[in-house]
């Protein structure tokens, strides 16, 4: 009470404020200024007006210190004809942050980095990872010959926080998004849990040996796995066990057993005598009150580089188990150790685990492990979460470049796939192939930065028709070009020169004759490889979404709405009159109206979304050709009624105009 009134009677009546921090000198944070833009002052070349910046206040003692590759870009004024200044100016910009300040800045929270093991126990009791930024792999060659990995850092995409705290590593395998956990430093600890956990406190009875490392199992749990099982079958029984009385007796032993002049039945006399059969050794114990359980000792080679002695001891510790407990981080490791001992349950679990979480991060990678140990339920589940968000969720990611080849030319020819238009989906392979030609980017490169690289190329041929580019024309050849219709989106695929003249051509000559032919596309008459595709993806709320689409001189709506408050949702197209409201004058003030009172369409609307057993439905009104006229009978579409949806919700619109 004293200190209170203290307190009030030497501020009065008003309350109490804090000091504020004082503000640091303005020529030190002018020469701080100054020193950070130093570089792009000397690359920026003589100044118009022929003025140099003001030049800082010297200060020695700040000077002295060594900032990026040499001191001589520090001159704020231009280099001019200075090569050499020049290029040491480049460096000092492009040069990298060193690890210290890479992981400090880029760290989800500053403990991050000095945490102790032991306060991050994590991933084998299920905790999820935390999203990061990625670091470049190193190569395969490098990691081979090591089976303990450095730690890494990952992008994460938009998605839905996840809660727990882990670390990243790198694996010898697939991509830059592996697992995520902190390891154990003995990994003997995480099988231990796992037997306690069972309520094995018993002795153990089996000695495995495997990845240099000793494990300590029970016999009846190991039935589980077919491989192991194996192995104690071609072990000796435990009753035919026997025990040297001393060193020399086995000494003698196999000094006989190995000689060619003795007998055989020398040689089991011998034995006989040097030796205790384990079963007396046990009746002898048992009347002192204790019982000696043999231990039998099993050898186990695993070569795969995908097992690690951590990912062992979670499939061995779930040998006793009936329940699996699998983190999001350790599924492909306890995969492929489930998949060397031939473990049934863990194997269906671990499928089970990866299907639930398949995300950008996760996909490619859970992608290559289905694919190395033959897991098809995990492929086709890669697959369609690719056909549904390539250019929807991956297509923004670092994580795009760990797409095979093989696989994206796969899903580019798929039927479901989905894209909001035809140059969404180019955008999305142009940055996959940048990625292809810089495997080492950490980063999401900008759209600006690709469309630079690939203009500065010679202009001679495009990319796709030199030797470099050859291989990635079968992708580039799944895309519909033709539906690129948007004038900027064109000047777009001609500055970057990389598919061929000769496609272009084509491509403008497609459009050239459709506005001169009313519409009629007339070069192409598939309509599964020459119908333009559109699409949105509709959320939770507002439960409504419309998009104008315009081909050729002609506008639709294409719209989507929930029925009342169900899970009901209704997809229809409607055409549009040229002095629709909905036609905003800048989107249409250079845009192509055709006066036809009528127009023949063949379209497919596609509505792919989850149902309550959390499966993909894909629901199609197929094609279905209509003549759309200007009036309210004839201008609107066929309904396709979709129920029991749970959004997100994948629509897609495929429209082509045949000869009419």
């Amino acid at each position: 009470m004293e200190t209170g009134t203290s307190i009030s009677s030497m501020h009065g009546d008003k309350p109490y404020m804090p000091v504020y921090l004082p503000k640091p000198p303005t020529r030190i944070v002018a020469y701080t200024e100054q020193t950070l833009k130093a570089p792009q002052s000397a690359l920026r070349g003589v100044v118009v007006d022929a003025r140099e910046p003001v030049e800082p206040k010297s200060r020695r003692k700040i000077r002295m210190y060594s900032v990026g590759s040499t001191n001589r870009w520090r001159s704020p004024m231009s280099l001019g004809g200075d090569l050499l200044g020049s290029s040491q100016a480049i460096k000092a910009i492009s040069a990298t942050k060193n690890s210290t300040v890479y992981r400090a800045k880029t760290a989800d929270t500053p403990q991050l980095s000095v945490a102790k093991e032991s306060d991050l126990l994590g991933s084998a009791w299920g905790r999820s990872p935390l999203p990061s930024r990625p670091f470049t792999s190193p190569s395969r060659a490098e990691m081979s010959h090591d089976r303990r990995f450095p730690p890494l850092t990952s992008e994460r995409p938009p998605s839905p926080p996840k809660t727990g705290m882990s670390l990243q590593i790198r694996t010898p395998y697939a991509s830059s998004a592996k697992t995520s956990r902190t390891r154990f430093k003995n990994p003997i600890k995480v099988l231990e849990m796992f037997a306690r956990l069972a309520n094995q406190d018993r002795e153990p009875d089996v000695r495995l040996h495997c990845l240099d490392q000793v494990w300590q199992l029970h016999r009846p749990y190991m039935v589980k796995s077919t491989v192991l099982e194996k192995l104690l079958s071609s072990v000796d029984s435990q009753k035919k066990q026997r025990v040297y009385k001393d060193e020399t007796s086995q000494k003698v032993d196999s000094f006989i057993s190995d000689s060619e002049i003795y007998s055989s039945e020398y040689k089991e006399v011998t034995r006989r005598l040097t030796s205790k059969d384990v079963e007396e050794i046990r009746m002898k114990t048992k009347s002192r009150g204790t019982i000696t359980h043999p231990v039998v000792d099993v050898v186990l080679q695993i070569s795969d580089p995908w097992v690690t002695r951590h990912a062992l001891a979670i499939g061995l510790g779930h040998l006793y188990l009936d329940e699996t407990i699998i983190a999001t981080g350790d599924a492909v490791e306890t995969l492929a150790t489930a998949c060397n001992l031939d473990f049934r349950t863990l194997i269906s679990a671990c499928c089970d685990v990866m299907i639930t979480n398949l995300a950008s991060d996760t996909v490619c990678v859970y992608l290559e492990a289905a694919v190395r140990y033959e897991q098809p339920t995990i492929i086709s589940a890669c697959e369609r979460w690719l056909e549904l968000n390539l250019v929807a969720q991956l297509s923004s990611t670092i994580y795009l470049r760990d797409v095979p080849a093989h696989t994206l030319d796969k899903i580019l020819k798929s039927s479901r796939l989905f894209t909001y238009n035809e140059y969404s989906l180019y955008k999305t392979l142009c940055y996959w192939l940048f990625m292809q030609m810089h495997p080492n980017i950490m980063f999401m490169p900008a759209q600006t930065s690709v469309m630079t690289y690939f203009s500065s190329m010679t202009r001679s041929s495009a990319f796709l028709e030199r030797e470099e580019g050859i291989k990635y024309s079968t992708a580039f050849g799944c895309l519909r070009l033709h539906g690129i219709t948007d004038t900027k989106h064109l000047q777009d695929v001609m500055f970057m020169n990389i598919v061929p003249q000769s496609w272009l051509l084509r491509v403008f000559s497609h459009h050239y004759h459709a506005l001169q032919g009313g519409g009629d596309m007339s070069f192409l008459l598939n309509f599964s490889l020459g119908a333009s595709r559109f699409g949105f993806i509709l959320e939770q709320e507002p439960g409504y979404h419309s998009e104008i689409i315009s081909l050729h001189g002609f506008h639709f709506e294409a719209k989507t709405q929930r029925q009342g408050n169900t899970n009901n949702y209704v997809v229809y197209l409607q055409r549009l009159r040229p002095t629709d409201p909905s036609l905003s004058f800048r989107a249409c003030e250079r845009a192509t109206f055709s006066m036809r009172r009528d127009r023949l369409v063949r379209y497919n609307l596609t509505v792919q979304h989850l149902t309550s057993d959390s499966t993909w439905r894909n629901v199609t009104s197929g094609v279905i050709e209509q003549r759309f006229g200007l009036d309210q009978k004839s201008a609107k579409s066929q309904v396709l009624r979709v129920t029991d949806v749970i959004t997100p919700i994948y629509v897609s619109f495929a429209i082509f105009f045949p000869p009419s």
